[in-house]
């Protein structure tokens, strides 16, 4: 099982720029948009009622990601996620654009509990900002864990 933490760069200027209205048309567009991103092995909340992706809060985003093979794998989901948040988004005539930074947590070797796993992949998505931002980063101990108490 891995964790997937999702922060929508630029988000707030968008926001800023565009307006309220405008800014929860993206982030409900974005869900949607999320939700085509995922596997299809990720993707059977959807016919029971609940998502395997959930908003946090503001624009921030956890994805549940479960049974996959390989580190490659998880790296294709978080890019068709970054590819889902680099589409411009119509907003009845002025176009935004944003993009995402994804940290990504792999239970038990990053946490052991829900909690933790979250934790790490916040911490890895902090280091994803760093590194320029529209890109992820895997946790990595105490680089990540350095990283956070510095971007705090």
């Amino acid at each position: 099982m891995a964790i997937l933490f999702i922060d929508l760069d630029g988000f707030k200027q968008f926001n800023d720029r565009f307006g309220h209205d405008a800014g929860d048309h993206l982030l409900v567009t974005f869900t949607l948009c999320l939700r085509e991103s995922l596997r299809r092995s990720d993707a059977v909340g959807r016919h029971t009622g609940s998502d395997t992706g959930a908003r946090l809060g503001g624009d921030e985003f956890v994805v549940l990601i479960d049974e996959f093979a390989d580190l490659a794998e998880l790296e294709a989901v978080a890019k068709r996620v970054l590819a889902a948040a680099e589409e411009p988004f119509s907003l009845a005539g002025p176009e935004g654009e944003i993009s995402a930074s994804i940290g990504i947590s792999i239970y038990p070797t990053d946490g052991t509990d829900i909690e933790s796993l979250t934790n790490s992949a916040d911490s890895a998505m902090y280091r994803a900002k760093q590194a320029g931002k529209n890109t992820y980063r895997f946790f990595s101990g105490a680089i990540d864990n350095r990283t956070r108490v510095g971007m705090r």
